[in-house]
C-alpha cells in the first residue's frame, strides 16, 4: 500500500515523462538520472527547450563542459560568487540563444555524466578533479583547467559572436544622431588664446577696438 500512497505515488517512467514533455510542446528533451531514491525510482535532472526554435540555425557540433563540484547548477549562488562563473554562464546563455549546442555538467550533481564518458573518466583518473573544467567538442578534448570565453564557445559551436559595439539600442530608445561641432564653426572662443576665427581673441589682447568682446560688451551680437 505504501508504494501507492508514499512519496513515489504517481511517479512516471522515463518514457512517459519524455512523452509528456513533448506533448506539452517541449523539444530537445534530455533526462539524466542522478541517484536512486527507491528500489524502483530514481531522481533525475531534466533539460528541455520551450517550443521550437524558429529562424535560427542550430549547430550540429556538441560542446560539453564538465565542471568541478559546484554549489548549484551554475555555481552562481551564495555570498561569494566567482566572477569567472558569472561570465561563463552569461557567455553560455548567449551561445545557446544563437543556436549553439552547449551542455554543462556539474560533478556534484551529475556524477554519472562523468562516469559514462570514457574521455572524462580517463581524464579524472590521470589528473583528478583539480584539472576541471574539461571541454569536449564532439567528444574531442578542446580545453582543460580554465573556462572558455565567448569567442571560443561561439567558434566551437559554429555561431557568430556579436561584434564589439554592436549591441542593439534599448527598446523604445530614439537615436538623435547628433555630431560634435567642428572647432571654430561658431562665433565664440572656447578658451584663452584659441584662435579659431578672426573674431576670437585671447584674454590678454581683448579690447573693443579689435572687435573682441570684453566683459562690458558681453551679450551683444557676436559676443558670447
Amino acid at each position: 500500500m505504501s508504494q501507492w500512497t508514499g512519496c513515489i505515488a504517481g511517479a512516471l517512467t522515463q518514457t512517459e515523462f519524455a512523452l509528456a514533455l513533448a506533448g506539452a510542446g517541449f523539444t530537445d528533451v534530455e533526462i539524466r538520472p542522478t541517484h536512486r531514491v527507491h528500489a524502483h525510482a530514481q531522481a533525475a535532472i531534466i533539460r528541455a527547450s520551450a517550443g521550437p526554435v524558429e529562424a535560427r540555425e542550430t549547430s550540429m557540433t556538441v560542446v560539453e563542459v564538465f565542471e568541478p563540484a559546484l554549489c548549484c547548477a551554475t555555481g552562481v549562488c551564495g555570498e561569494d560568487v566567482d566572477q569567472e562563473l558569472v561570465t561563463f554562464s552569461a557567455d553560455l546563455d548567449f551561445v545557446r540563444s544563437r543556436g549553439g549546442n552547449v551542455r554543462r555538467y556539474n560533478l556534484a550533481s551529475e556524477p554519472l555524466a562523468f562516469a559514462e564518458r570514457e574521455a572524462v573518466k580517463g581524464f579524472l583518473q590521470v589528473v583528478g578533479s583539480k584539472g576541471l573544467p574539461l571541454v569536449l567538442v564532439d567528444g574531442v578534448t578542446a580545453m582543460t583547467g580554465v573556462y572558455p570565453d565567448r569567442a571560443e564557445l561561439s567558434g566551437w559551436a559554429g555561431v557568430a559572436p556579436r561584434a564589439a559595439g554592436s549591441a542593439p539600442a534599448p527598446v523604445g530608445a530614439t537615436m538623435l544622431g547628433l555630431t560634435a561641432a567642428a572647432p571654430g564653426s561658431g562665433g565664440c572662443c572656447s578658451g584663452p588664446g584659441e584662435e579659431t576665427s578672426a573674431a576670437c581673441c585671447s584674454s590678454s589682447a581683448a579690447d573693443t577696438s579689435s572687435g573682441c568682446c570684453t566683459s562690458s560688451t558681453a551679450g551683444t551680437p557676436g559676443c558670447c
